[in-house]
C-alpha cells in the first residue's frame, strides 16, 4: 500500500517530505473508502439478482472518488484537489438523500465526512470550500423531490461509509504518529550526535535536581563517566570556594531571571594526571518559569584564557612600573647628580679666579674638600647605577674565596667611623667569638654592610647607635645592622629594595641617595645565595639582618635578586634580639 502511495505522488511534492506526507495521507483515505464500497457492492449483488438505482448511485459515487486522486497526481494541485474532493462527494450525497427520504435520509449524516476530512488533511481554504459544498447539498436535497429507494440499504451504506472513512482516517493518524515518533528519535539522536562533538562540557539538570544528560566532553575534559554523571559528583569537584557561586548561578536560572553565570575552580581527573582548571559557567533556564524547571549547564575550560589574562595584567603592571621607575630615576638623578656638580662647579670657579679667592685665604682648603666630597658623591651614584644595571642585565658576577667575614664588619666600621662620629652616633660592632671564614666575594660583601651600615647611619638621629652583629647559624652565617633611628612605616617597608625607592621620600627629601642602595644589597645577595629580612616600626628602630651561606654557593645559581622579609615590630628592645632563628648551640650576641 505504501508503495503505491508513493508512487501516486506528484514528482513536484517527493522533493518535500511534509508535502508528500499530506498528498499519501490524501490518496489513501480515498483508496480505502473506495475498496471497501467495492467490497460491499459485491457481496450485495451476491444476494441479489441485479442492481438497484441505489446501488448504481453508489457506484457512481464510489468512481468519483477516484477523480480527485488522478487529480492531485497529475497536477500536484492538493489544494484543488480538496475542493474537488468536497463538491463531488457533496454531490454523491446529495444524490443518494434524494433516493433514500430527502431530509429524513441517514444518508445526510455522511456531510460530516465531507468537513472533517477537510479539517484534519486540508487547510483552511479547504475547510471553507467543504462547508459550502455541504450547504449546497443540503439545499440541493431541501428543493430538489424524494425520489423512492430503499431506505434500509441507504442505512447499510452509511454505516459502511463511516467504517471506512473511520478506518481510513485511524491508520492515517497511527502512520503519522509513528512518524512524530520516528522523527523524534531521529532528532533526538542528532541533537545528542551534535552536542557529542561541542567542546563544551554540557549537562541537563532535571527540576528534581539530578543530571539526565552529559555530553561526550564531560568525561574528556573533566574526567566524569556520563553514565556516572550526578550533581553531588559535579559540586564535590568543585572547589570549595567556589561552591557558593556556582549554586548561585543554577538558583538564578531555576528560580531567578533565567540565567546564571559563574567562574570555578574545578578538580580534572584524567587517564593523565589529576589537575585544577578553570570553568566558566553558564546555567539557563528550559521551560516554563512557574516552579520549578530544568536547566541548561554548560561549563567551558577557560584555563589558558584566564592564564593569558593574568600575563596580561602582569605585562601590564610591569610597564607601569617600567614607566614609574623611569619617572624616578630621571627625578632623582636630576637632584642626586645637580647638587654635588653645582657644588663643584661654583666652588672651583671661586679657586681658578684669583680675583674672587686670594691664594692665601684659608677657605680655599675648605673650598676644596667640598669639591672632593662632591666628586666622590658622584662616582657612589655612578658606581651604584652601574652597579644596578649590571645586576638587572644579568652582568654582575661574584668570585668566591674564603673571606675573614671579622676583618671584613672592621673595615666597614672604620670608613663609616667618622661620618658616624659627626653626627655623634656611637657606631660599634658585636661579633661572635670564632667566626669562621666563608665562601664569598669580598668586595660584595663589604659592599653590602658599607650600604646598609651607611643608610643605619644616615637614618638615625644624633645621640643614637648603630650596631652591626654576626653570628653562625649551623651552616649559615647572620649579618645584622641594628640602629635606633626614626623607623620605616608599614607602608614603606612593603616597598623597601624597590630601585630609587626612599622611605618617606619626595623630591625635597631630607637625606640625599639615589634610594638604588637596598636594591644593589638584594642584588648581591641573590648572586650568593643569601636571603634579607628587615623589621621595624616608626619610632622603634630597624633591624636589617642577612645570611649567607658559609660553603658558598654552587655555579650557576639563581641571579635573581632576593625577597626581602619584612616584619612590623613595636618594641626597641625587641629589634637587637629578633633574627632568623638560629640552632639551640648558636652564640647570640645582641646590641
Amino acid at each position: 500500500m505504501r508503495g503505491v502511495l508513493d508512487r501516486l505522488v506528484h514528482v513536484d511534492a517527493r522533493r518535500d517530505r511534509r508535502l508528500a506526507g499530506e498528498h499519501a495521507r490524501f490518496f489513501g483515505a480515498r483508496l480505502i473508502c473506495f475498496g471497501l464500497a467495492c467490497a460491499v457492492l459485491t457481496v450485495s449483488l451476491a444476494y441479489r439478482s441485479g442492481l438497484s438505482m441505489l446501488d448504481l448511485t453508489v457506484l457512481g459515487s464510489v468512481l468519483l472518488l477516484l477523480a480527485p486522486v488522478a487529480f492531485v497526481s497529475r497536477t500536484g494541485d492538493i489544494e484543488l484537489g480538496h475542493d474537488l474532493s468536497s463538491l463531488l462527494l457533496s454531490g454523491s450525497i446529495a444524490a443518494l438523500a434524494l433516493q433514500t427520504g430527502g431530509l429524513n435520509s441517514p444518508v445526510l449524516s455522511l456531510f460530516a465526512i465531507v468537513i472533517l476530512d477537510s479539517a484534519f488533511c486540508g487547510s483552511r481554504q479547504s475547510l471553507r470550500v467543504a462547508i459550502l459544498a455541504g450547504a449546497l447539498g443540503l439545499a440541493l436535497v431541501a428543493l430538489s423531490p424524494v425520489l423512492e429507494g430503499s431506505s434500509v440499504m441507504a442505512g447499510r451504506y452509511v454505516a459502511v461509509a463511516l467504517c471506512a472513512y473511520a478506518s481510513a482516517m485511524a491508520l492515517i493518524f497511527l502512520g503519522r504518529r509513528e512518524r512524530q515518533a520516528s522523527s523524534q528519535i531521529r532528532s533526538q539522536a542528532r541533537a545528542k550526535t551534535a552536542l557529542d562533538t561541542v567542546g563544551d562540557v554540557v549537562l541537563w539538570r532535571e527540576a528534581g535536581g539530578e543530571i539526565s544528560f552529559a555530553n561526550a566532553a564531560a568525561h574528556q575534559q573533566i574526567g566524569i563517566d556520563r553514565r556516572l554523571f550526578s550533581e553531588a559528583l559535579l559540586i564535590e569537584r568543585i572547589n570549595v570556594g567556589d561552591r557558593p557561586a556556582f549554586l548561585k548561578a543554577l538558583s538564578d536560572a531555576s528560580h531567578g531571571a533565567g540565567h546564571g553565570s559563574a567562574v570555578i575552580r574545578f578538580a580534572v581527573e584524567t587517564e593523565a594526571a589529576r589537575s585544577v582548571r578553570m570553568f566558566e559557567v553558564s546555567a539557563r533556564r528550559v521551560g516554563s518559569a512557574d516552579g520549578e524547571a530544568a536547566v541548561v549547564i554548560v561549563l567551558r575550560d577557560v584555563t589558558e584564557r584566564h592564564a593569558a589574562d593574568e600575563l596580561r595584567e602582569m605585562a601590564r603592571l610591569e610597564a607601569e612600573r617600567i614607566a614609574s621607575s623611569k619617572s624616578q630615576f630621571l627625578a632623582t638623578m636630576s637632584h642626586e647628580l645637580r647638587t654635588p656638580l653645582n657644588a663643584i662647579i661654583g666652588f672651583s670657579e671661586l679657586l681658578i679666579q684669583p680675583g674672587l679667592m686670594p691664594p692665601n685665604d684659608p677657605r680655599r682648603d675648605e673650598y676644596a674638600r667640598i669639591i672632593n666630597g662632591s666628586g666622590e658623591h658622584l662616582l657612589e651614584v655612578v658606581n651604584a647605577i652601574l652597579d644596578m644595571s649590571k645586576i638587572e642585565s644579568g652582568m654582575m658576577t661574584v668570585d668566591q674565596d674564603r673571606v675573614d667575614l671579622s676583618a671584613v664588619v672592621a673595615s666597614s666600621c672604620e670608613l663609616l667611623a667618622v661620618r658616624a662620629a659627626e653626627k655623634s652616633i656611637l657606631l660599634q660592632q658585636s661579633l661572635a667569638p670564632e667566626l669562621p671564614e666563608i665562601i664569598a666575594d669580598r668586595r660584595a660583601l663589604k659592599q653590602i654592610v658599607l650600604n646598609l651600615s651607611s643608610n643605619a647611619v644616615k637614618f638615625t638621629p644624633a645621640g643614637g647607635e648603630v650596631t652591626v652583629t654576626a653570628v653562625r647559624d649551623r651552616d649559615h652565617v647572620e649579618i645584622a645592622v641594628v640602629d635606633t633611628g626614626c623607623g620605616i612605616a608599614e607602608a614603606d617597608l612593603l616597598q623597601l629594595g624597590a630601585p630609587f625607592f626612599q622611605a618617606r621620600q619626595s623630591y625635597d627629601r631630607q637625606h640625599e641617595g639615589t634610594g638604588l642602595g637596598l636594591s644593589v644589597v638584594r642584588g648581591l645577595l641573590g648572586l650568593m645565595g643569601g636571603s634579607m629580612l628587615i623589621e621595624s616600626a616608626p619610632g622603634s628602630g630597624t633591624r636589617v639582618s642577612f645570611r649567607l651561606p658559609i660553603n658558598g654557593v654552587p655555579e650557576k645559581t639563581s641571579t635573581e635578586p632576593v625577597k626581602i622579609e619584612t616584619r612590623m615590630s613595636a618594641r626597641r628592645s625587641a629589634l637587637a634580639e629578633t633574627a632568623f632563628t638560629p640552632a639551640p648551640s648558636s652564640v647570640r650576641l645582641t646590641a
